[in-house]
């Protein structure tokens, strides 16, 4: 027993003595990772004290940056705030130009008002004036001719009877049966009554100049006008060469029509100018069918020079002139043709739209196509061409002459256009029946072909005339159409004025002035643009004076280049 016991001791013992190096091993590994976990966990110390130090100074950073958001929200109000107050002051200023222009309005209209009734006034006395005038030469020609007779009959009285036989004292050659008889030329001839010529050599010089006159009429009629218009200018060479007694066989209105005619046909821009504003300004008593072919001719002249203004006026008379002669002859759809062509050259599509729908179908493609070759010239020339005959498609219909020249007309005494005698400065007047019938046929035009009639591209001051509208709610409707326009681009103008605004900025940072400078600076050019548009449109209208107060105060709110940017960008977009 005490042997297996020392022998296990012994076993053991062998067994510790070998196992010793292992421990000394592990001992000294164990001594490693001692050490090596010493100089760990300082280390995880040492970066847990570096965390905590960042920490601290991150925080130190969050709470300055909050200060600094504070106060950037606080600037940020602050502008949003002055944005605001402008706006409102811009606002208010729209308003009042908006009053203004209503008030402006309103004193136009009965400034307008006063001045047709004005103008009326100045036409119905100088009419009278000139019916006077001519009522006194008739009568001095009466007397003449009864003085003249007088002596003859006492020269016969005095005398011997005659041996022969007096030669006829009518033009050789014939006289239609329509004439009214002997000794009292045809209307139809191209004279009026007359007395005998003195002798017998000016009384062959008549007969010549008659035949010259049926030989010019045919050519007229023809539309050989160059040969016409000599043969008329020979007419009027001989007839002042022929005593006063047989100058007044011949209508010298019906002659200076004719020859108007012609040099509008085959003469340059300028000498047809001359001549058919002569005879507008010279014949007033003539024939109303002449008047409203000259004045149609004058209106194309215009167009051929480049003066679209002045060319709408005169087709607006025109077009009114046969609209009371006869609104469905084909010198009527002349008119309205012209009319139309001028609106199109005058960039007015939708107006020259509305005077084209008023015709009838069958008219329409032929009012649409009468000119559609007529150009209007950028400026007046001297040296157009002559042209030899009429251009295809743009010589309106010559009002059909007879055999020969119509005599002088005895139009009756000229009346007062109808008009509103509220407000006028002249009591005591009243329109004839030829005055109400006209103011009955306007009456019963469509209100929109009268408003294409009476538009112009008008100057600062002028207005559509009043006789145009038989009642005051038209117009006031026809204004009111245009202000509610100017409504509509202020509303426009605002909501690009809010869509403008700068944006609240939540950056950490504060805005630049830069930025801001800029952010002003777009919107003051957008309500400059937004003035300049209610500008453009109330030039555009006609409305001047309302324009010229509008103009002075963008200039003023504006400055005078900036709003001169934006009154050139608002007629470019208008164009």
């Amino acid at each position: 027993m005490s042997h297996d016991t020392s022998h296990q001791l012994q076993t053991l013992t062998t067994s510790l003595e070998e196992c010793g190096p292992a421990l000394s091993s592990i001992r000294l590994q164990l001594d490693d990772v001692w050490t090596g976990s010493n100089s760990a966990l300082a280390r995880c110390e040492d970066r847990v004290n570096n965390v905590k130090h960042a920490l601290a100074q991150i925080t130190d950073a969050l709470r300055r940056l909050g200060t600094e958001v504070v106060a950037e929200e606080q600037h940020l109000q602050q502008r949003g705030d002055a944005y605001k107050a402008d706006y409102q002051q811009s606002q208010r200023n729209v308003n009042q130009l908006t009053q203004s222009l209503s008030v402006a309005t309103h004193r136009g209209d009965e400034l307008q008002r006063r001045l047709e009734d004005t103008q009326d006034d100045l036409r119905y006395t100088k009419r009278r004036v000139t019916e006077g005038e001519q009522t006194v030469e008739d009568l001095k020609a009466q007397l003449r001719t009864a003085n003249r007779q007088i002596e003859q009959l006492t020269a016969a009285a005095a005398a011997a009877p005659p041996t022969h036989q007096p030669p006829p004292l009518l033009p050789t050659h014939s006289v239609p049966s329509s004439a009214g008889g002997p000794g009292r030329p045809s209307t139809d001839s191209g004279f009026s009554d007359g007395s005998a010529a003195p002798n017998p050599g000016d009384r062959q010089r008549q007969n010549i100049a008659y035949g010259v006159l049926d030989t010019a009429t045919s050519d007229f009629q023809a539309r050989n006008y160059a040969t016409a218009d000599a043969g008329f200018a020979d007419v009027q060479t001989m007839m002042r060469q022929l005593p006063s007694a047989l100058r007044q066989n011949f209508d010298t209105a019906s002659l200076a029509y004719h020859r108007a005619v012609c040099r509008a046909e085959i003469g340059t821009d300028n000498e047809a100018e001359t001549k058919l504003t002569e005879f507008l300004q010279s014949y007033d008593r003539a024939a109303v069918r002449q008047k409203a072919h000259i004045t149609h001719l004058l209106a194309r002249t215009h167009v051929r020079l480049g003066r679209l203004d002045s060319a709408l006026d005169h087709s607006c008379n025109a077009v009114g002139q046969w609209y009371e002669i006869d609104s469905s002859c084909d010198q009527y759809f002349d008119a309205v043709a012209l009319l139309a062509r001028i609106f199109h050259l005058q960039v007015r599509p939708a107006r020259a739209l509305a005077v084209i729908n008023q015709c009838p179908e069958n008219k329409k493609d032929y009012v649409r196509n009468k000119y559609a070759g007529l150009r209007a010239t950028t400026t007046t020339t001297t040296t157009t061409p002559a042209q030899p005959a009429p251009r295809p498609g743009q010589t309106p219909a010559a009002p059909a002459p007879s055999g020969r020249l119509p005599t002088r007309s005895h139009v009756p005494a000229a009346t007062r256009p109808p008009r509103s005698t509220a407000g006028s400065t002249v009591s005591g007047t009243t329109t004839s029946s030829r005055a109400s019938k006209r103011a009955e046929r306007y009456k019963q035009l469509p209100l929109s072909f009268r408003i294409a009639l009476t538009s112009t591209a008008r100057s600062a001051s002028t207005l559509p005339p009043i006789e145009f509208f038989p009642s005051r709610h038209e117009k006031t409707t026809w204004y009111g159409t245009e202000i509610s326009a100017l409504e509509r681009y202020d509303q426009q103008a605002i909501s690009r004025l809010k869509d403008a605004s700068p944006p609240q900025h939540t950056s950490k940072t504060p805005v630049p002035a830069a930025i801001a400078d800029a952010n002003r600076t777009q919107v003051r050019e957008i309500a400059a643009l937004a003035i300049a548009k209610a500008w453009q449109k109330l030039t555009k209208v006609g409305l001047g004076a309302e324009a010229a107060i509008l103009k002075r105060a963008g200039e003023e709110a504006f400055g005078s280049e900036m709003f001169r940017e934006a009154l050139v960008e608002a007629v470019e977009h208008a164009g």
